[in-house]
């Protein structure tokens, strides 16, 4: 739920691998994150001061 509220970039085709490998390294890095913002609770801030400080 949280990470769809993000609002993650979708994956549609790539011109280049790179292209998927940095869609995946970016959608992992947000999962991280989130991952760490459910672990310090209250001290990691709102959703949205969370996405501010993720972008």
């Amino acid at each position: 739920e949280r990470f769809n509220k993000q609002k993650p970039h979708s994956f549609e085709k790539a011109t280049a691998p790179v292209d998927a490998e940095n869609w995946i390294s970016h959608t992992e890095c947000m999962q991280r994150f989130l991952r760490l913002a459910g672990f310090l609770g209250a001290a990691a801030g709102t959703e949205e001061e969370q996405a501010k400080n993720f972008q």
